[in-house]
């Protein structure tokens, strides 16, 4: 028996592009499924990157879709796999606050392996089983589905086969336009969309509205895109999408087809030059920063799958040494150097990571330049002794309990000032701090957090603190091999001295324990840069300390 695939591409003979790109206008109907067989076919025949995932080791447990009459609802039950192989397709989606009753529990895993029920499932499972289906695939992955809800030890040790489940599956069906499961995938076409036939003209011309399509998306300034395209927003299908070959995300307006070799959509004729996200996942440090420039601006409801959400893209990554705590530690100088760019909230409580990673944090973080950390020089040079994290379970790329730096370093004293004065001007920024060097208010501080505010990571003004000297920034991108950026790409800062401010821990005043609170870059106050000048202060004096 042929499947879907097969049958389809015995009607052509070379896939041919509408020329008038207008899209289906259902994106439920033949004539879109059509396109995206065509689509598939072409993947299949054309992009060697794309690789071979037909016949791959199932994940351990996946949907069984079989329909014994042919227009009856099908049969769906979940399966559980002791290493066989084959194919399937992922669902990549928004949980919103709809809970279906088709999510596996303690309490429903016996039922769901004997058959799920039809009217279980959410409106958006049951039609990603449909296109499962019409595509000629008898499997399909969905987390809430394959994966015990209530058990924190089958969740862990999913989580930790995650980059498999995304990497191994034929193709990831991105829900990407609806906010829950009551949505629906499927949609028609928005009138304000909708293509005008304009007669006058000698050939057949449409015209239409234009709209973002998924890899052009700037989701991190755009809120109106984002309100469009809310699973894009979301932290762990960001990981989902890096880790896939294949991606079909279903809009409000059409669908579109992402992958390694080609980006399509129904309103272009032709393909699109390839922007597949796993460009993040090589061997760089740079890489590793801007990617996660990308993945802290994005959204997670419980703040303690920051490590889970991206473990898997980590486990890809070839990173330099131990993962440390979302930090590599071969480049632990270089992985340091990190700023947040709006503080809006205090640091993440409970305890999830410790104060020199970025985990610790809410909100989005940027890398300071390429260059910090490869510039760090004589007497001021610091050196990490010994690194330490210990994790929840034997994932090393799961949730941390302990963690912490054995750190050789010259400290600088001071004292942090909060500045009342820009406050009462009205500026925007929030907790905005000074430190003060003998005395004088010298540099501001770049918070990691909400300083001021009670709570996890409260600093009173006039708190002692010690600046570490990081590097600075005196190369420029260009003799980093990136001279064709222009200034609104470069790194958020981009000349200066970099220190890491930290302070004390004040349940242990007395001891060598001290934690990162932020990062001061510092220029002169005559209007030039002069990258030696916090350098020349008087009062360095040599520690060695645990930074937690």
């Amino acid at each position: 028996m042929l499947t879907a695939v097969e049958a389809f591409e015995e009607t052509l003979d070379e896939p041919k592009a509408d020329a008038r790109s207008v899209p289906s206008g259902d994106t439920g109907s033949k004539t879109c499924l059509d396109r995206i067989l065509t689509w598939l076919r072409v993947c299949k025949e054309k992009h060697p990157d794309c690789g071979s995932t037909d016949d791959v080791q199932l994940p351990r447990r996946l949907i069984h879709i079989s329909y014994p009459e042919p227009e009856g609802f099908p049969n769906v039950r979940l399966v559980e796999n002791r290493g066989q192989h084959g194919r399937y397709l992922c669902l990549s989606h928004c949980w919103g606050s709809l809970r279906p009753e088709c999510i596996t529990t303690s309490r429903t895993l016996t039922r769901n392996l004997s058959g799920i029920p039809w009217d279980s499932l959410s409106a958006l499972f049951q039609e990603a089983i449909q296109v499962t289906s019409r595509l000629g695939f008898e499997y399909l992955w969905i987390d809430s589905i394959c994966i015990i809800q209530d058990s924190e030890d089958d969740w862990r040790q999913e989580v930790a086969h995650m980059a498999d489940v995304y990497a191994n599956a034929f193709l990831t069906i991105a829900a990407t336009h609806a906010k829950d499961g009551s949505s629906g995938l499927f949609s028609t076409i928005p009138s304000r969309f909708q293509p005008a036939l304009v007669p006058a003209l000698r050939e057949e011309t449409y015209f239409r509205r234009t709209w973002i399509h998924p890899q052009e998306a700037d989701l991190v300034y755009d809120s109106t895109l984002a309100a469009e395209t809310p699973l894009l927003t979301r932290a762990w299908v960001f990981q989902e999408r890096q880790l896939s070959p294949r991606v079909l995300y279903f809009l409000s307006a059409e669908v579109a087809w992402q992958c390694n070799g080609a980006v399509q959509c129904e309103c272009t004729p032709a393909a699109l030059s390839p922007q597949h996200e796993n460009q993040y996942v090589v061997d760089s440090t740079v890489d590793w920063n801007r990617l996660l420039s990308v993945y802290t601006s994005l959204s997670l409801s419980f703040q303690k799958d920051k490590f889970a959400a991206i473990g898997g893209i980590a486990r890809t990554f070839q990173g330099s040494g131990r993962y440390i705590a979302g930090l590599w530690e071969g480049n632990i100088y270089e992985n340091l150097c990190w700023a947040v760019e709006d503080v809006t909230r205090p640091r993440v409580s409970p305890w999830h990571a410790p104060t020199w990673s970025w985990a610790s944090i809410y909100d989005r973080v940027i890398p300071t330049h390429p260059n910090c950390g490869h510039a760090r020089r004589g007497p001021f040079a610091f050196t990490v002794r010994e690194s330490f994290v210990q994790h929840v379970g034997p994932d090393t790329f799961g949730d941390v309990v302990a963690a912490h730096l054995i750190v050789s370093a010259h400290l600088l004293p001071g004292r942090l000032v909060y500045d009342t004065a820009m406050q009462a001007r009205g500026s925007e920024l929030k907790g905005f701090f000074m430190v003060e060097i003998d005395g004088v208010p010298s540099f501001p501080l770049l918070a990691d957090c909400l300083l001021h505010e009670p709570g996890e990571g409260h600093v009173p003004s006039g708190t002692e603190v010690f600046l570490m000297y990081h590097g600075d920034d005196e190369t420029r991108n260009a003799d980093f091999g990136n001279d064709e950026l222009d200034d609104s790409e470069e790194y958020f800062l981009s000349q200066g001295s970099h220190f890491m401010t930290i302070i004390r821990d004040a349940a242990q005043p007395h001891s060598a324990v001290y934690k990162r609170i932020g990062m001061v870059i510092a220029w002169s106050t005559n209007g030039e840069d002069d990258p030696e000048l916090p350098l020349q202060a008087s009062g360095w004096k040599e520690s060695t300390f645990k930074l937690i």
